[in-house]
């Protein structure tokens, strides 16, 4: 099998750093599958379009598949539904590797 390495690693997406906050600004946000587990059961994403990314305009794509990072940007995603609001802006901090990843997601102002 040959892999195309330009196209799998082309295109725009986030890297959160250990230790590091993101700020981004978020808009159309959707349900997606996106691969499948251990046990081969379809596992959904959150994605994001990221207009914004630490001060500067981007295009790209943020897809959170981790269940606390996912009940983390629920409320935000549902006050910002609710006041009508199309986009939202989050500072992210991520720590700790594999099943031990942590998230903090805090609305922020734009």
């Amino acid at each position: 099998m040959s892999v195309d390495w330009d196209d799998v690693t082309s295109g725009s997406y986030i890297k959160l750093v250990n230790g590091t906050p993101k700020k981004m600004g978020l808009r159309n946000w959707r349900v997606q599958d996106k691969f499948k587990d251990d046990n081969g059961n379809l596992k959904k994403g959150l994605t994001f379009d990221v207009f914004h990314e630490d001060g500067r305009e981007t295009e790209s794509e943020w897809t959170i598949t981790a269940r606390g990072a996912l009940e983390k940007m629920r409320p935000v995603c549902e006050k910002a539904e609710a006041e009508g609001r199309a986009d939202v802006f989050v500072q992210v901090t991520r720590a700790g590797e594999g099943k031990k990843t942590v998230y903090e997601i805090v609305e922020v102002e734009a």
